[in-house]
Formats: C-alpha cells, structure tokens, sequence
C-alpha cells in the first residue's frame, strides 16, 4: 500500500477560526476531524487518499469549513 498522507502539514480537513480575524492563520486553527472507513479488502486497493485543499478559506464565503478527501482505488 501506497504512502496515502504526503505530509504531517497536510493532515487536516477543517478550519476553525479560533481567533475570529478570518484568515486561515494555518496549523493551529487546522484540525483533522473528517474521516473516511474503508473495509479490510478495499485497504488492499487504496493508492492514494489526501485532503483536497483546492479552495482557499475566509470569512463571509459559503464554502464549506471542511476541505473533503479524495480516495483512489486500483482493482486489477
């Protein structure tokens, strides 16, 4: 199986703005609180799992505070 989280610093799904100034201030308002549950055969198939952090967060937006996760499969 596949390194599936490309770094520590990449390891989070959600924003929260602890201090309320609207600026994703990184690490300490970042937390990993979105999961995805695979079964034991579809382990076996995973090549890559990582958070999608395409879009930036800020206040005022109606984006979701989560950043969603993408997971691949390879079946031969």
């Amino acid at each position: 199986m596949a390194h599936l989280w490309p770094s520590q610093e990449s390891k989070y799904t959600n924003w929260f703005d602890r201090n309320r100034n609207c600026i994703d201030d990184g690490f300490i308002e970042h937390s990993l609180i979105d999961h995805i549950l695979v079964s034991h055969g579809l382990k076996n198939h995973t090549i890559l799992s990582k958070p999608i952090h395409s879009y930036e967060q800020k206040c005022g937006k109606l984006d979701s505070d989560h950043w969603p996760i993408l997971v691949k499969f390879q079946f031969t």
